[in-house]
């Protein structure tokens, strides 16, 4: 059998050959009888003819079989560069010029793959260098960190200033030892999410502080309050920065605590010695308006005197008269409002109401050389405290007042409302956005220089000659300003005079009720048992006559102890105890407390013309039913009496659907 596989040619050699023997069978057969002998040996002679070419063939195709088997076991055995020697006309070319184009193939791929991994191994070498490179880089970077930062804890250990280290999330990872002197907390206590640090009052600035640490921005000397470990309060102040890393990204901030608790109450007490210092200059201003005063309400009570008999005549001097005591009155509630020592209580009011208020004051003082202008817009409401604007308005006209003493001037006093929006707010400034009461006091004296300017709010400092002024003045301004959550300027150049502008943030006005004074109304009068105890016999005697002339009954008494001795005697027989504060021998507060202690349930009024130790909000903790301010209407009287009466008899009176 022949190979199955044999070149082209060999195939049409073997077709030719066929065709050959065709005709020759044909011929031989038809021939068969006549030339057999001839047949036979022609037919011998083309099998021998096709044998020998098979013969042939074959062996040609074995030989180059032999030697594709020979070049491909030296490519298997790692000779890539061995080729077959094949020629183009030889059967089995095509097969061999595809066995030398895979070597030649595999051999580049090869050297590809060598160059590949010599590549590899430089690479990785060359890494190994910098990886060793870099890690002693680091070793020496960390080594110098440690170094720093061990300094930095040596100083930040050793300053008796509280120091606090916190991360981005606020939590704290340091504190120094002054820290834990001051506030008592050790850092495993401080980082307790119970610790109470921070009062409420403070959470609103507090989260200004982070929102600026968050932005990486820092902040000097912010006035603030915090709790130490024994619930005390600590006046504060702070400073803080960001803490930066690698890449200068922030990863932390510092904060430094100053205690200025102590200092505090040294400045409170010298803010007092300010104000009376003020007081002082305005003494002779009050002075004269007190014997104005007092020389008009002599002269009508004459005029009243003269005509006793005439009613129609005596009515408009008494009213006269009426109206010089209730002047007298607010000149005196204007004295006690800027002099008091006094909590202060915030509440919404009129600034516009205020300013003259404390305008009305301060003209007396004024000599004529010296004009007031204002230009005060109404309905301006803003919460605060009454007392402490009025010290601002005061402080700041006392300065302009100072300025022109000499040569005189004119004394601007302007009040409107604006907004200030975040464009408008410094980096430095805790002022938010918003609505904002703007107070200009502006005068033409003699101004500031930028060295006395930089330093006008500064604590002590002072241009006045010694014994003419503490320095506290401008201080004092800033300070309540600030505690409203406003902002204070001051523009100022030599003989330029001064402008103060403060801003303080509106509030929505008062309800329509509140914003006008109502009309007393008609005394009501009554029949309930009332005791009146007063140590000024006018006082208790005018008082007594009123309240008789209307329908109660009641008993005076000119000391606490008299009055308490017989209530113990008959606690049930009066309904109300109208007392004063300041008595002889026992104190109103002092009956107050006694008289609670026998009849938890009877209303008291308790009234006083002034006193330090006592003001409304303690009056009504100590269970007074109402405080009120001497000197007062009969009206007024009259209607808080009915209040506490009709309240008390409210709450005597079973609910009918309580179940008891």
């Amino acid at each position: 059998m022949l190979p199955n596989k044999f070149s082209l040619r060999t195939r049409m050699l073997f077709s030719h050959l066929f065709i050959l023997l065709i005709p020759a069978v044909a011929l031989t057969i038809t021939i068969y009888f006549q030339f057999t002998e001839s047949i036979l040996l022609i037919s011998a002679a083309v099998f021998l003819l096709d044998l020998l070419l098979a013969m042939h063939f074959s062996n040609r195709i074995t030989r180059s079989i032999a030697l594709l088997q020979k070049n491909t076991d030296k490519i298997n055995a790692g000779d890539l560069d061995t080729r077959t020697a094949l020629q183009p006309g030889d059967d089995l070319y095509c097969l061999g010029s595809s066995i030398n184009q895979l070597a030649h193939t595999l051999k580049q791929s090869l050297q590809q793959n060598e160059k590949l991994e010599l590549s590899l191994q430089h690479t990785r070498d060359e890494l190994e260098i910098r990886v060793e490179k870099r890690t002693a880089e680091l070793k020496r970077e960390i080594e110098d960190k440690l170094l720093v930062e061990e300094k930095y804890k040596k100083v930040m250990d050793a300053s008796p200033v509280p120091i606090a280290l916190y991360d981005m999330d606020g939590k704290p990872i340091y504190i120094n030892p002054a820290f834990t002197d001051t506030f008592g907390w050790t850092l495993e206590e401080f980082s307790e999410e119970k610790t109470n640090y921070i009062p409420q009052e403070e959470y609103d600035l507090n989260i200004q502080i982070r929102r600026k640490i968050i932005k990486g921005q820092g902040g000097r000397d912010v006035e603030t309050r915090r709790y130490n470990k024994n619930r005390e309060l600590l006046d504060i102040i702070i400073s803080f920065d960001v803490w930066r890393g690698k890449n200068n990204a922030p990863i932390g901030c510092v904060v430094i605590l100053h205690d200025v608790t102590e200092s505090k109450k040294m400045e409170r007490q010298l803010f007092q010695a300010r104000k009376m210092e003020a007081m002082g200059t305005l003494a002779g201003g009050i002075a004269h308006d007190f014997n104005n005063i007092l020389s008009g309400i002599f002269a009508f009570s004459d005029l009243a005197k003269k005509h006793a008999g005439d009613a129609q005549k005596a009515k408009p001097h008494i009213e006269q008269i009426i109206k010089g005591a209730q002047r007298a009155s607010g000149l005196v509630q204007q004295i006690l409002t800027f002099s008091r020592k006094a909590e202060y209580q915030k509440r919404t009011i009129h600034l516009d109401l205020i300013i003259n208020e404390a305008l009305s004051l301060f003209k007396s003082t004024l000599p004529e050389t010296i004009i007031i202008k204002e230009e005060l817009s109404e309905q301006i409401t803003i919460l605060a405290d009454s007392t402490q604007i009025h010290q601002v308005i005061m402080n700041l006209c006392t300065n302009a007042y100072q300025a022109m003493i000499e040569k005189g001037g004119t004394l601007t006093v302007k009040l409107n409302e604006i907004q200030i929006t975040q464009g408008d707010i410094n980096s430095d400034s805790y002022i938010k956005p918003g609505s904002y009461a703007h107070l200009e006091i502006h005068d033409t004296g003699h101004g500031m220089t930028r060295t006395v300017l930089e330093k006008a709010f500064d604590p002590y400092f002072t241009t006045k000659e010694i014994g003419k002024g503490t320095g506290f003045g401008l201080a004092l301004v800033r300070a309540i300003v600030e505690a409203h959550d406003g902002h204070i300027q001051v523009y100022s150049a030599p003989e330029k005079g001064a402008r103060f502008d403060v801003y303080l943030p509106c509030r929505k006005p008062l309800p329509a009720e509140d914003e006008t004074e109502s009309k007393e109304p008609a005394i009501a009068g009554g029949s309930e048992r009332i005791m009146i105890v007063d140590d000024e016999e006018s006082i208790r005697l005018a008082t007594q006559e009123f309240l008789e002339d209307y329908g109660y009954q009641t008993t005076a008494f000119k000391d606490g102890k008299e009055a308490l001795a017989a209530f113990k005697d008959n606690p049930d027989t009066y309904d109300l105890v109208l007392t004063d504060m300041t008595m002889p021998k026992m104190t109103g507060d002092m009956l107050v407390k006694e008289l609670l202690n026998i009849r938890n349930d009877i209303p008291i009024i308790l009234c006083t013309g002034y006193s330090e130790k006592i003001d409304e909000s303690k009056a009504l903790k100590a269970g007074v039913k109402f405080f009120i301010q001497k000197p007062f209407s009969n009206q007024k009287l009259d209607a808080v009496i009915r209040k506490a009466i009709d309240q008390n008899a409210q709450q005597k009176t079973p609910d009918p659907g309580t179940r008891l």
